[in-house]
Protein backbone atom coordinates (compact mmCIF):
# COMPACT_ATOMS: atom_id res chain seq x y z
CA UNK A 1 0.00 0.00 0.00
CA UNK A 2 2.76 2.43 0.98
CA UNK A 3 4.75 1.41 -2.08
CA UNK A 4 1.78 2.13 -4.35
CA UNK A 5 1.24 5.51 -2.67
CA UNK A 6 4.94 6.35 -3.10
CA UNK A 7 4.87 5.38 -6.78
CA UNK A 8 1.74 7.45 -7.33
CA UNK A 9 3.24 10.55 -5.72
CA UNK A 10 6.75 10.34 -7.17
CA UNK A 11 6.21 8.72 -10.57
CA UNK A 12 2.74 9.91 -11.56
CA UNK A 13 2.52 13.33 -9.91
CA UNK A 14 6.23 14.12 -9.55
CA UNK A 15 8.17 15.47 -6.59
CA UNK A 16 8.72 18.85 -8.26
CA UNK A 17 4.95 19.27 -8.63
CA UNK A 18 4.45 18.25 -4.99
CA UNK A 19 6.92 20.93 -3.88
CA UNK A 20 5.08 23.51 -5.95
CA UNK A 21 1.72 22.46 -4.48
CA UNK A 22 3.20 22.90 -0.99
CA UNK A 23 4.41 26.40 -1.88
CA UNK A 24 1.03 27.31 -3.36
CA UNK A 25 -0.84 26.15 -0.24
CA UNK A 26 1.63 27.90 2.08
CA UNK A 27 1.37 31.14 0.09
CA UNK A 28 -2.43 31.07 0.07
CA UNK A 29 -2.54 30.49 3.84
CA UNK A 30 0.25 32.86 4.89
CA UNK A 31 -0.68 35.68 2.53
CA UNK A 32 -4.45 35.14 3.00
CA UNK A 33 -5.20 35.54 -0.71
CA UNK A 34 -7.60 32.71 -1.52
CA UNK A 35 -10.77 34.69 -0.86
CA UNK A 36 -9.63 38.22 -1.69
CA UNK A 37 -7.80 37.50 -4.95
CA UNK A 38 -10.30 36.72 -7.69
CA UNK A 39 -7.37 36.31 -10.07
CA UNK A 40 -6.77 32.83 -8.60
CA UNK A 41 -10.08 31.58 -9.98
CA UNK A 42 -9.51 33.29 -13.32
CA UNK A 43 -6.10 31.61 -13.59
CA UNK A 44 -7.56 28.20 -12.72
CA UNK A 45 -10.10 28.68 -15.50
CA UNK A 46 -7.36 29.66 -17.98
CA UNK A 47 -5.27 26.59 -17.14
CA UNK A 48 -8.29 24.31 -17.60
CA UNK A 49 -9.17 26.02 -20.89
CA UNK A 50 -5.59 25.75 -22.16
CA UNK A 51 -5.36 22.10 -21.14
CA UNK A 52 -8.70 21.33 -22.80
CA UNK A 53 -7.47 22.80 -26.11
CA UNK A 54 -4.31 20.69 -25.86
CA UNK A 55 -6.18 17.45 -25.13
CA UNK A 56 -8.77 17.93 -27.87
CA UNK A 57 -6.02 18.65 -30.38
CA UNK A 58 -4.00 15.60 -29.28
CA UNK A 59 -7.08 13.38 -29.39
CA UNK A 60 -8.11 14.41 -32.88
CA UNK A 61 -4.55 14.38 -34.18
CA UNK A 62 -4.07 10.78 -33.06
CA UNK A 63 -7.38 9.10 -33.77
CA UNK A 64 -9.02 11.22 -36.46
CA UNK A 65 -5.74 11.99 -38.26
CA UNK A 66 -6.72 15.64 -38.75
CA UNK A 67 -5.86 18.87 -37.00
CA UNK A 68 -8.40 20.10 -34.50
CA UNK A 69 -8.00 23.60 -35.91
CA UNK A 70 -8.35 23.04 -39.69
CA UNK A 71 -10.17 26.37 -40.17
CA UNK A 72 -7.17 28.36 -38.94
CA UNK A 73 -4.31 26.26 -40.30
CA UNK A 74 -2.05 27.75 -42.94
CA UNK A 75 1.63 28.09 -43.75
CA UNK A 76 2.12 31.08 -41.41
CA UNK A 77 1.71 29.38 -38.05
CA UNK A 78 3.23 29.17 -34.60
CA UNK A 79 3.44 26.29 -32.15
CA UNK A 80 4.57 22.67 -31.65
CA UNK A 81 7.56 23.93 -29.69
CA UNK A 82 8.17 20.44 -28.30
CA UNK A 83 10.06 19.77 -31.54
CA UNK A 84 12.69 22.30 -30.49
CA UNK A 85 13.15 21.50 -26.80
CA UNK A 86 15.85 19.29 -25.32
CA UNK A 87 15.15 15.59 -25.52
CA UNK A 88 16.06 15.10 -21.85
CA UNK A 89 13.22 17.39 -20.71
CA UNK A 90 10.52 16.06 -23.04
CA UNK A 91 7.29 15.30 -21.23
CA UNK A 92 5.60 11.90 -21.10
CA UNK A 93 2.89 13.24 -23.40
CA UNK A 94 5.47 14.16 -26.04
CA UNK A 95 7.38 10.89 -25.70
CA UNK A 96 4.19 8.86 -26.06
CA UNK A 97 3.08 11.04 -28.96
CA UNK A 98 6.37 10.43 -30.76
CA UNK A 99 6.09 6.69 -30.11
CA UNK A 100 2.45 6.75 -31.26
CA UNK A 101 1.34 5.45 -27.87
CA UNK A 102 -0.39 8.44 -26.31
CA UNK A 103 -0.85 6.53 -23.04
CA UNK A 104 -2.01 3.45 -24.96
CA UNK A 105 -5.66 4.50 -25.15
CA UNK A 106 -7.37 2.27 -27.69
CA UNK A 107 -10.14 3.37 -30.03
CA UNK A 108 -12.56 1.16 -28.11
CA UNK A 109 -12.10 3.29 -25.00
CA UNK A 110 -15.10 5.50 -24.33
CA UNK A 111 -14.55 9.06 -25.49
CA UNK A 112 -15.34 10.58 -22.09
CA UNK A 113 -12.98 8.23 -20.23
CA UNK A 114 -10.16 8.66 -22.76
CA UNK A 115 -10.58 12.43 -22.71
CA UNK A 116 -10.58 12.56 -18.90
CA UNK A 117 -7.49 10.35 -18.60
CA UNK A 118 -5.59 12.36 -21.18
CA UNK A 119 -6.75 15.60 -19.57
CA UNK A 120 -5.42 14.56 -16.15
CA UNK A 121 -2.14 13.27 -17.59
CA UNK A 122 -1.56 16.47 -19.57
CA UNK A 123 -2.52 18.74 -16.67
CA UNK A 124 -0.16 16.96 -14.27
CA UNK A 125 2.57 16.97 -16.92
CA UNK A 126 2.31 20.75 -17.32
CA UNK A 127 1.43 21.63 -13.73
CA UNK A 128 4.79 23.27 -12.98
CA UNK A 129 4.59 25.38 -16.15
CA UNK A 130 1.03 26.44 -15.33
CA UNK A 131 1.70 27.63 -11.78
CA UNK A 132 5.36 28.39 -11.03
CA UNK A 133 5.60 31.71 -12.88
CA UNK A 134 2.18 32.93 -11.59
CA UNK A 135 3.23 32.01 -8.03
CA UNK A 136 6.48 33.94 -8.38
CA UNK A 137 4.64 36.88 -9.96
CA UNK A 138 2.08 36.93 -7.12
CA UNK A 139 4.84 36.95 -4.51
CA UNK A 140 6.62 39.80 -6.31
CA UNK A 141 3.36 41.73 -6.57
CA UNK A 142 2.62 41.31 -2.85
CA UNK A 143 6.15 42.28 -1.77
CA UNK A 144 6.99 45.20 -4.05
CA UNK A 145 4.81 48.31 -4.18
CA UNK A 146 6.12 49.31 -7.61
CA UNK A 147 3.68 46.78 -9.09
CA UNK A 148 0.82 49.02 -7.96
CA UNK A 149 2.08 51.23 -10.77
CA UNK A 150 -0.23 50.33 -13.66
CA UNK A 151 2.38 49.84 -16.39
CA UNK A 152 4.41 47.48 -14.18
CA UNK A 153 1.31 45.55 -13.10
CA UNK A 154 0.05 45.15 -16.66
CA UNK A 155 3.48 43.99 -17.84
CA UNK A 156 3.43 41.29 -15.16
CA UNK A 157 -0.07 40.18 -16.13
CA UNK A 158 0.70 40.10 -19.87
CA UNK A 159 3.82 37.98 -19.40
CA UNK A 160 1.85 35.43 -17.36
CA UNK A 161 -0.86 35.25 -20.02
CA UNK A 162 1.74 34.67 -22.72
CA UNK A 163 3.43 32.03 -20.57
CA UNK A 164 0.24 30.00 -20.21
CA UNK A 165 -0.41 30.29 -23.94
CA UNK A 166 3.12 28.94 -24.47
CA UNK A 167 2.03 25.70 -22.79
CA UNK A 168 -0.66 25.40 -25.44
CA UNK A 169 1.86 26.24 -28.17
CA UNK A 170 4.07 23.45 -26.88
CA UNK A 171 1.70 20.91 -28.45
CA UNK A 172 -0.62 22.79 -30.82
CA UNK A 173 0.20 24.58 -34.06
CA UNK A 174 -1.99 27.66 -34.60
CA UNK A 175 -2.27 30.25 -37.33
CA UNK A 176 -0.45 33.42 -36.27
CA UNK A 177 -3.29 35.78 -37.20
CA UNK A 178 -5.82 33.79 -35.18
CA UNK A 179 -3.36 33.59 -32.30
CA UNK A 180 -2.87 37.38 -32.27
CA UNK A 181 -6.62 38.01 -32.45
CA UNK A 182 -7.26 35.67 -29.51
CA UNK A 183 -4.68 37.55 -27.45
CA UNK A 184 -6.19 40.90 -28.38
CA UNK A 185 -9.46 39.55 -27.00
CA UNK A 186 -7.65 38.55 -23.81
CA UNK A 187 -6.18 42.06 -23.67
CA UNK A 188 -9.67 43.58 -23.74
CA UNK A 189 -10.86 41.19 -21.02
CA UNK A 190 -7.78 42.00 -18.92
CA UNK A 191 -8.46 45.74 -19.07
CA UNK A 192 -12.08 45.09 -18.11
CA UNK A 193 -10.98 43.11 -15.03
CA UNK A 194 -8.07 45.36 -14.05
CA UNK A 195 -9.41 48.89 -14.09
CA UNK A 196 -6.57 51.21 -15.12
CA UNK A 197 -6.35 54.98 -15.40
CA UNK A 198 -3.60 54.92 -18.00
CA UNK A 199 -4.57 55.74 -21.58
CA UNK A 200 -6.01 52.67 -23.37
CA UNK A 201 -3.82 53.30 -26.41
CA UNK A 202 -0.71 53.31 -24.19
CA UNK A 203 -1.88 50.05 -22.59
CA UNK A 204 -2.39 48.49 -26.01
CA UNK A 205 1.08 49.61 -27.11
CA UNK A 206 2.50 48.04 -23.95
CA UNK A 207 0.61 44.83 -24.72
CA UNK A 208 1.98 44.69 -28.27
CA UNK A 209 5.53 45.46 -27.09
CA UNK A 210 5.50 42.69 -24.45
CA UNK A 211 3.77 40.32 -26.90
CA UNK A 212 6.39 40.98 -29.58
CA UNK A 213 9.41 40.68 -27.29
CA UNK A 214 8.12 37.53 -25.58
CA UNK A 215 7.23 35.65 -28.74
CA UNK A 216 10.35 36.65 -30.66
CA UNK A 217 12.39 35.17 -27.82
CA UNK A 218 10.14 32.10 -27.59
CA UNK A 219 10.32 31.37 -31.32
CA UNK A 220 14.08 31.98 -31.38
CA UNK A 221 14.58 29.59 -28.45
CA UNK A 222 12.58 26.70 -29.90
CA UNK A 223 12.99 27.29 -33.65
CA UNK A 224 16.44 28.78 -34.23
CA UNK A 225 18.30 26.83 -31.53
CA UNK A 226 18.88 23.11 -32.07
CA UNK A 227 17.27 21.44 -29.04
CA UNK A 228 19.31 23.57 -26.64
CA UNK A 229 16.62 24.72 -24.18
CA UNK A 230 14.22 22.81 -21.97
CA UNK A 231 10.63 24.01 -22.03
CA UNK A 232 10.76 25.54 -18.53
CA UNK A 233 14.02 27.34 -19.25
CA UNK A 234 12.52 28.56 -22.52
CA UNK A 235 9.47 30.06 -20.78
CA UNK A 236 11.62 31.56 -18.02
CA UNK A 237 14.11 33.12 -20.43
CA UNK A 238 11.31 34.48 -22.63
CA UNK A 239 9.54 35.98 -19.59
CA UNK A 240 12.65 37.52 -18.03
CA UNK A 241 13.91 38.68 -21.42
CA UNK A 242 10.56 40.30 -22.24
CA UNK A 243 10.65 42.13 -18.88
CA UNK A 244 14.18 43.40 -19.45
CA UNK A 245 13.50 44.49 -23.03
CA UNK A 246 10.21 46.16 -22.07
CA UNK A 247 11.87 47.96 -19.15
CA UNK A 248 14.68 49.02 -21.48
CA UNK A 249 12.23 50.43 -23.98
CA UNK A 250 10.32 52.10 -21.14
CA UNK A 251 13.51 53.92 -20.05
CA UNK A 252 13.56 55.61 -23.45
CA UNK A 253 9.82 56.45 -23.66
CA UNK A 254 8.69 57.18 -20.07
CA UNK A 255 7.91 60.86 -20.89
CA UNK A 256 4.77 59.78 -22.79
CA UNK A 257 3.13 58.07 -19.79
CA UNK A 258 0.65 59.38 -17.26
CA UNK A 259 2.76 58.39 -14.23
CA UNK A 260 6.50 58.68 -14.84
CA UNK A 261 9.22 56.59 -13.19
CA UNK A 262 12.43 58.47 -13.99
CA UNK A 263 15.41 56.25 -14.88
CA UNK A 264 18.94 57.19 -13.87
CA UNK A 265 22.00 57.30 -16.11
CA UNK A 266 22.85 53.66 -15.43
CA UNK A 267 19.32 52.55 -16.40
CA UNK A 268 19.48 54.52 -19.64
CA UNK A 269 22.87 53.14 -20.66
CA UNK A 270 21.96 49.57 -19.74
CA UNK A 271 18.65 49.89 -21.59
CA UNK A 272 20.38 50.94 -24.80
CA UNK A 273 22.96 48.18 -24.38
CA UNK A 274 20.28 45.51 -23.86
CA UNK A 275 18.23 46.65 -26.86
CA UNK A 276 21.31 46.87 -29.09
CA UNK A 277 22.43 43.35 -28.08
CA UNK A 278 18.94 42.03 -28.87
CA UNK A 279 18.93 43.72 -32.29
CA UNK A 280 22.49 42.62 -33.06
CA UNK A 281 21.87 39.01 -32.02
CA UNK A 282 18.58 38.80 -33.91
CA UNK A 283 20.08 40.32 -37.06
CA UNK A 284 23.02 37.91 -37.10
CA UNK A 285 20.82 34.90 -36.27
CA UNK A 286 18.56 35.76 -39.21
CA UNK A 287 21.44 35.72 -41.69
CA UNK A 288 22.92 32.55 -40.20
CA UNK A 289 19.60 30.72 -40.59
CA UNK A 290 18.66 32.06 -44.02
CA UNK A 291 21.95 32.84 -45.74
CA UNK A 292 23.61 29.99 -47.63
CA UNK A 293 26.52 32.07 -48.90
CA UNK A 294 29.17 31.91 -46.17
CA UNK A 295 31.12 34.81 -47.65
CA UNK A 296 28.02 37.02 -47.70
CA UNK A 297 27.20 35.97 -44.13
CA UNK A 298 30.69 36.97 -43.07
CA UNK A 299 30.26 40.40 -44.64
CA UNK A 300 26.87 40.94 -42.99
CA UNK A 301 28.19 39.87 -39.58
CA UNK A 302 31.21 42.16 -39.84
CA UNK A 303 29.01 45.12 -40.80
CA UNK A 304 26.55 44.37 -37.97
CA UNK A 305 29.41 44.02 -35.48
CA UNK A 306 30.96 47.31 -36.59
CA UNK A 307 27.63 49.14 -36.22
CA UNK A 308 26.98 47.55 -32.82
CA UNK A 309 30.42 48.46 -31.45
CA UNK A 310 30.27 51.99 -32.88
CA UNK A 311 26.85 52.66 -31.37
CA UNK A 312 27.86 51.45 -27.91
CA UNK A 313 31.12 53.40 -27.95
CA UNK A 314 29.01 56.48 -28.61
CA UNK A 315 26.49 55.42 -25.96
CA UNK A 316 29.13 54.77 -23.29
CA UNK A 317 31.67 57.51 -23.89
CA UNK A 318 30.21 60.35 -25.98
CA UNK A 319 26.45 60.51 -25.44
CA UNK A 320 25.12 63.09 -22.98
CA UNK A 321 22.04 61.54 -21.43
CA UNK A 322 18.98 63.62 -20.71
CA UNK A 323 19.22 63.09 -16.93
CA UNK A 324 21.28 66.14 -16.01
CA UNK A 325 23.17 65.99 -19.33
CA UNK A 326 25.53 63.42 -17.78
CA UNK A 327 27.88 61.09 -19.61
CA UNK A 328 28.07 57.48 -18.53
CA UNK A 329 31.88 57.65 -18.39
CA UNK A 330 31.66 60.42 -15.77
CA UNK A 331 29.08 58.43 -13.80
CA UNK A 332 31.25 55.28 -13.92
CA UNK A 333 34.35 57.14 -12.74
CA UNK A 334 32.43 58.70 -9.85
CA UNK A 335 31.05 55.28 -8.89
CA UNK A 336 34.55 53.76 -8.89
CA UNK A 337 35.99 56.55 -6.73
CA UNK A 338 33.08 56.56 -4.26
CA UNK A 339 33.62 55.13 -0.75
CA UNK A 340 36.53 52.82 -1.46
CA UNK A 341 34.79 51.10 -4.38
CA UNK A 342 38.16 50.97 -6.15
CA UNK A 343 39.53 48.67 -3.42
CA UNK A 344 36.67 46.20 -3.95
CA UNK A 345 37.06 46.30 -7.74
CA UNK A 346 40.81 45.65 -7.41
CA UNK A 347 40.07 42.76 -5.01
CA UNK A 348 37.62 41.26 -7.49
CA UNK A 349 40.18 41.53 -10.27
CA UNK A 350 43.06 39.86 -8.41
CA UNK A 351 40.89 37.14 -6.84
CA UNK A 352 39.37 36.30 -10.23
CA UNK A 353 42.77 36.30 -11.93
CA UNK A 354 44.37 34.03 -9.32
CA UNK A 355 41.36 31.70 -9.28
CA UNK A 356 41.36 31.39 -13.09
CA UNK A 357 45.07 30.53 -12.99
CA UNK A 358 44.27 27.84 -10.42
CA UNK A 359 41.41 26.48 -12.58
CA UNK A 360 43.71 26.42 -15.60
CA UNK A 361 46.24 24.45 -13.51
CA UNK A 362 43.55 21.91 -12.60
CA UNK A 363 42.59 21.60 -16.26
CA UNK A 364 46.17 20.84 -17.29
CA UNK A 365 46.31 18.17 -14.57
CA UNK A 366 43.18 16.71 -16.22
CA UNK A 367 41.17 16.83 -13.01
CA UNK A 368 37.56 15.68 -13.11
CA UNK A 369 35.52 18.15 -15.18
CA UNK A 370 32.70 18.26 -12.59
CA UNK A 371 35.11 19.46 -9.89
CA UNK A 372 36.72 22.00 -12.21
CA UNK A 373 33.36 23.49 -13.23
CA UNK A 374 32.23 23.83 -9.60
CA UNK A 375 35.16 26.17 -8.95
CA UNK A 376 33.35 28.77 -11.07
CA UNK A 377 30.47 28.50 -8.58
CA UNK A 378 32.89 29.12 -5.70
CA UNK A 379 34.47 32.06 -7.54
CA UNK A 380 31.06 33.71 -8.00
CA UNK A 381 30.21 33.01 -4.36
CA UNK A 382 33.47 34.55 -3.13
CA UNK A 383 33.20 37.74 -5.19
CA UNK A 384 29.54 38.40 -4.37
CA UNK A 385 30.11 37.86 -0.64
CA UNK A 386 32.98 40.32 -0.71
CA UNK A 387 30.49 42.91 -1.95
CA UNK A 388 27.97 41.92 0.74
CA UNK A 389 30.50 42.31 3.56
CA UNK A 390 31.77 45.60 2.14
CA UNK A 391 28.20 46.93 1.86
CA UNK A 392 28.59 47.52 -1.88
CA UNK A 393 25.41 45.92 -3.22
CA UNK A 394 24.74 48.83 -5.58
CA UNK A 395 28.18 48.44 -7.17
CA UNK A 396 27.73 44.66 -7.31
CA UNK A 397 24.41 45.03 -9.14
CA UNK A 398 25.90 47.39 -11.71
CA UNK A 399 28.92 45.14 -12.31
CA UNK A 400 26.84 41.94 -12.56
CA UNK A 401 24.49 43.67 -15.02
CA UNK A 402 27.33 44.50 -17.38
CA UNK A 403 29.05 41.12 -16.95
CA UNK A 404 25.81 39.27 -17.76
CA UNK A 405 25.34 41.42 -20.87
CA UNK A 406 28.98 40.73 -21.77
CA UNK A 407 28.53 36.96 -21.37
CA UNK A 408 25.49 37.00 -23.67
CA UNK A 409 27.35 39.16 -26.20
CA UNK A 410 30.39 36.84 -26.17
CA UNK A 411 28.17 33.82 -26.85
CA UNK A 412 26.52 35.67 -29.76
CA UNK A 413 29.96 36.53 -31.15
CA UNK A 414 31.20 32.96 -30.69
CA UNK A 415 28.20 31.49 -32.48
CA UNK A 416 28.26 34.04 -35.28
CA UNK A 417 31.96 33.66 -35.95
CA UNK A 418 31.78 29.88 -35.66
CA UNK A 419 29.30 29.90 -38.53
CA UNK A 420 30.84 32.66 -40.63
CA UNK A 421 34.47 31.61 -40.28
CA UNK A 422 35.23 28.19 -38.79
CA UNK A 423 34.82 26.25 -35.58
CA UNK A 424 38.53 26.56 -34.76
CA UNK A 425 38.60 30.30 -34.10
CA UNK A 426 40.31 31.30 -30.83
CA UNK A 427 37.09 32.40 -29.11
CA UNK A 428 35.41 29.05 -29.77
CA UNK A 429 38.49 27.08 -28.67
CA UNK A 430 38.74 29.04 -25.41
CA UNK A 431 35.07 28.73 -24.43
CA UNK A 432 34.70 25.02 -25.26
CA UNK A 433 37.45 23.90 -22.87
CA UNK A 434 35.11 23.37 -19.90
CA UNK A 435 31.86 22.28 -21.54
CA UNK A 436 30.04 19.05 -20.79
CA UNK A 437 27.19 17.23 -22.56
CA UNK A 438 24.69 19.96 -21.66
CA UNK A 439 26.63 22.51 -23.74
CA UNK A 440 27.23 20.33 -26.79
CA UNK A 441 24.03 21.27 -28.64
CA UNK A 442 25.22 24.44 -30.35
CA UNK A 443 25.10 27.03 -27.55
CA UNK A 444 27.22 27.27 -24.39
CA UNK A 445 24.79 28.46 -21.74
CA UNK A 446 25.57 26.97 -18.33
CA UNK A 447 27.90 29.83 -17.29
CA UNK A 448 25.25 32.37 -18.39
CA UNK A 449 22.60 30.43 -16.43
CA UNK A 450 24.87 30.43 -13.36
CA UNK A 451 25.44 34.18 -13.40
CA UNK A 452 21.79 34.93 -14.24
CA UNK A 453 20.54 32.65 -11.46
CA UNK A 454 22.60 34.49 -8.85
CA UNK A 455 21.93 37.91 -10.40
CA UNK A 456 18.15 37.88 -10.87
CA UNK A 457 17.09 37.68 -7.16
CA UNK A 458 19.57 40.46 -6.34
CA UNK A 459 18.53 42.80 -9.14
CA UNK A 460 14.83 42.08 -8.51
CA UNK A 461 15.06 43.36 -4.94
CA UNK A 462 17.48 46.20 -5.71
CA UNK A 463 15.31 47.55 -8.53
CA UNK A 464 11.84 46.78 -7.13
CA UNK A 465 12.23 47.40 -3.38
CA UNK A 466 9.71 49.92 -2.01
CA UNK A 467 12.34 51.72 0.07
CA UNK A 468 14.32 52.63 -3.05
CA UNK A 469 11.58 54.82 -4.55
CA UNK A 470 10.38 58.33 -3.83
CA UNK A 471 6.75 58.93 -4.82
CA UNK A 472 5.60 62.48 -5.53
CA UNK A 473 2.25 63.04 -7.25
CA UNK A 474 2.71 61.51 -10.72
CA UNK A 475 6.47 61.14 -10.51
CA UNK A 476 8.53 58.20 -9.24
CA UNK A 477 12.28 58.57 -8.68
CA UNK A 478 14.75 55.80 -7.83
CA UNK A 479 17.30 56.18 -5.02
CA UNK A 480 19.14 53.10 -3.73
CA UNK A 481 18.89 52.88 0.07
CA UNK A 482 18.38 49.42 1.53
CA UNK A 483 19.54 45.82 1.06
CA UNK A 484 18.05 42.44 1.98
CA UNK A 485 21.10 40.19 2.15
CA UNK A 486 19.23 37.04 3.22
CA UNK A 487 17.03 37.34 0.15
CA UNK A 488 20.10 37.73 -2.08
CA UNK A 489 21.72 34.69 -0.47
CA UNK A 490 18.66 32.46 -0.89
CA UNK A 491 19.46 31.79 -4.53
CA UNK A 492 23.20 32.43 -4.41
CA UNK A 493 23.97 29.93 -1.65
CA UNK A 494 21.70 27.28 -3.16
CA UNK A 495 23.50 27.25 -6.51
CA UNK A 496 27.05 28.13 -5.42
CA UNK A 497 27.31 26.13 -2.18
CA UNK A 498 24.50 23.57 -2.09
CA UNK A 499 24.63 22.51 -5.74
CA UNK A 500 28.44 22.37 -5.75
CA UNK A 501 28.72 20.21 -2.65
CA UNK A 502 25.83 18.03 -3.86
CA UNK A 503 27.86 17.27 -7.00
CA UNK A 504 31.00 16.61 -4.96
CA UNK A 505 29.14 14.45 -2.43
CA UNK A 506 27.37 12.55 -5.18
CA UNK A 507 30.70 11.90 -6.85
CA UNK A 508 32.33 10.66 -3.64
CA UNK A 509 29.34 8.55 -2.56
CA UNK A 510 27.40 7.64 -5.73
CA UNK A 511 25.19 5.04 -4.01
CA UNK A 512 22.49 4.56 -2.91
CA UNK A 513 20.63 6.37 -5.68
CA UNK A 514 17.43 8.36 -5.27
CA UNK A 515 14.80 6.69 -7.45
CA UNK A 516 13.18 8.59 -10.34
CA UNK A 517 15.95 11.20 -10.44
CA UNK A 518 18.69 12.03 -12.91
CA UNK A 519 21.31 9.78 -11.30
CA UNK A 520 21.25 11.68 -7.97
CA UNK A 521 22.40 10.02 -4.73
CA UNK A 522 21.04 10.33 -1.22
CA UNK A 523 24.42 11.51 0.06
CA UNK A 524 24.56 14.24 -2.59
CA UNK A 525 21.11 15.44 -1.51
CA UNK A 526 22.22 15.35 2.13
CA UNK A 527 25.37 17.34 1.30
CA UNK A 528 23.20 19.96 -0.41
CA UNK A 529 20.93 20.37 2.60
CA UNK A 530 23.67 20.48 5.23
CA UNK A 531 26.05 22.84 3.41
CA UNK A 532 23.30 25.24 2.35
CA UNK A 533 21.71 25.29 5.81
CA UNK A 534 25.00 25.77 7.67
CA UNK A 535 26.26 28.47 5.27
CA UNK A 536 22.98 30.41 5.40
CA UNK A 537 22.86 30.09 9.19
CA UNK A 538 26.47 31.22 9.50
CA UNK A 539 25.83 34.19 7.23
CA UNK A 540 22.73 35.07 9.27
CA UNK A 541 24.77 34.87 12.49
CA UNK A 542 27.49 37.15 11.10
CA UNK A 543 24.78 39.64 10.15
CA UNK A 544 23.91 39.75 13.89
CA UNK A 545 20.30 38.67 13.42
CA UNK A 546 20.57 36.21 16.37
CA UNK A 547 19.35 33.28 14.25
CA UNK A 548 15.99 34.90 13.61
CA UNK A 549 16.16 33.51 10.06
CA UNK A 550 16.66 29.89 11.11
CA UNK A 551 13.26 28.86 9.76
CA UNK A 552 13.93 30.44 6.36
CA UNK A 553 17.40 28.86 6.25
CA UNK A 554 16.00 25.40 7.01
CA UNK A 555 13.12 25.62 4.51
CA UNK A 556 15.30 27.01 1.69
CA UNK A 557 17.84 24.21 2.25
CA UNK A 558 15.22 21.45 2.45
CA UNK A 559 13.15 22.54 -0.54
CA UNK A 560 16.29 23.31 -2.54
CA UNK A 561 17.81 19.89 -1.86
CA UNK A 562 14.66 18.05 -2.97
CA UNK A 563 14.16 20.31 -6.00
CA UNK A 564 17.77 19.88 -7.14
CA UNK A 565 17.55 16.11 -6.78
CA UNK A 566 14.35 15.68 -8.81
CA UNK A 567 14.92 18.39 -11.43
CA UNK A 568 15.74 16.75 -14.77
CA UNK A 569 17.13 19.95 -16.21
CA UNK A 570 20.05 22.38 -16.04
CA UNK A 571 19.65 23.77 -12.53
CA UNK A 572 21.95 26.81 -12.73
CA UNK A 573 19.01 29.07 -13.59
CA UNK A 574 15.96 27.29 -12.16
CA UNK A 575 17.37 26.34 -8.74
CA UNK A 576 18.28 29.85 -7.48
CA UNK A 577 15.00 31.31 -8.76
CA UNK A 578 13.08 28.49 -7.07
CA UNK A 579 14.98 29.16 -3.81
CA UNK A 580 14.20 32.86 -4.18
CA UNK A 581 10.52 31.94 -4.54
CA UNK A 582 10.71 29.75 -1.42
CA UNK A 583 12.20 32.64 0.56
CA UNK A 584 9.41 34.99 -0.54
CA UNK A 585 6.81 32.41 0.56
CA UNK A 586 8.19 32.17 4.09
CA UNK A 587 9.40 35.73 4.58
CA UNK A 588 7.78 37.43 7.55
Amino acid sequence: MLNRAYRFLIEDIGMVNILLVCLLIITIIRKNIFISYQYIYIWLFLTVLCNTIIVINLYYEKWKNIDFFPFISCSLSIGEHYKGETLSSSSNIIKNKKNNKLYNFSKKTKLSIAFLKLFVCTYVDNFFYFYFLPLLSTLLFLKYGIFRYEIAKLSLVFVNIFAISSVCLRYVKINILSYILSHISLFAITLAIIKVQENVFICFLLFMVVFTFYHILLVAIFRLANRVFSFMNGILISSVGAFFLTASLYSLTYNYLNVKAFPGVIFLVLSKLILSIALYGGYCAYFIQNGKDKKQNRTNIIIATFLFVSYNIYNFFLKEHNIGNAKFLDYAMNLIRRNDNLILIASWFFITLLYLIFINFLTKKQENLIYVRKHYHFLLFLNTNLAFWAGKVELLTVVLSFILALFILIEILRKNYEHAFNSNNWLNLFLTRFIDDRDRHGLILTHIYLLAGAYLPIVADVVLSNTNYNYYKKEIRYLFRETNLMLYCSGLYSICIGDSFAAIGGRLYPTPKVTNTNNKSYLGCFFFFCTTFVSLLFFSYLQKTNFTNIKECFIISLFGAIFEAYLNDIDNLLLPIFSFCVYLCFEE
